[in-house]
């Protein structure tokens, strides 16, 4: 598993029984709130986490997760709500394709860490996460097959004539906010006239 931003908190996990019946990814202000006594909380010690409204998770291994999809963040791994689509996250969480869960919205504060940066999704890209989602195509059907300029999940992917008359995926566009945002390893990039993101 690929690992994601770092969790700014210092959980304690007791040994003591939950009342609460939150499931995986159900909003939570307390550990009490959830089924397994674990809620990652929106604020520790007066400092916001990114976690907007708390979620309720589970730590876990691998493939191992009860009732949600076990991600590797820097600190732990925890289980949280399984996702194909942004549509089946809460508000303030966008579906990471890359990994089939709910992740907080880095536009909404959620910091990615030293190695990733804030997409206009609000997911968590590397540099070479970005350039492996930027393949070739015959067609823009090729890209969606592909799952290719995740970037950009509001305009989706294209299937562009680059330099050398070379098709390749780019994240589609409109206007220049729907490109990528340039730092860390990400080149800058325009919005062109053929309605695609060009530096990439």
């Amino acid at each position: 598993m690929r690992r994601l931003a770092p969790l700014l908190l210092a959980l304690a996990v007791t040994a003591c029984a939950s009342s609460g019946t939150g499931s995986i990814g159900t909003a939570c202000t307390d550990q009490s709130d959830c089924a397994s006594n674990l809620c990652l909380l929106s604020t520790m010690y007066g400092t916001a986490t990114g976690w907007t409204g708390g979620t309720c998770t589970a730590t876990c291994s691998g493939s191992s997760c009860d009732g949600g999809t076990c991600v590797a963040l820097e600190s732990a791994s925890y289980c949280l709500a399984t996702c194909s689509a942004s549509s089946d996250c809460r508000s303030g969480y966008v579906c990471d394709t890359a990994v089939g869960a709910c992740l907080p919205d880095c536009n909404a504060g959620f910091a990615c860490g030293g190695e990733r940066t804030c997409q206009t999704d609000g997911t968590c890209r590397s540099s070479s996460e970005i350039a492996a989602a930027t393949g070739k195509c015959e067609t823009s059907e090729d890209c969606k097959a592909d799952q290719a300029c995740t970037s950009v999940a509001s305009k989706g992917c294209t299937c562009a004539t680059v330099d050398g008359g070379r098709k390749m995926c780019r994240p589609a566009c409109n206007t220049q906010m729907d490109c990528p945002k340039p730092g860390m390893g990400i080149p800058p990039s325009s919005c062109n006239a053929a309605g695609f993101c060009q530096g990439l």
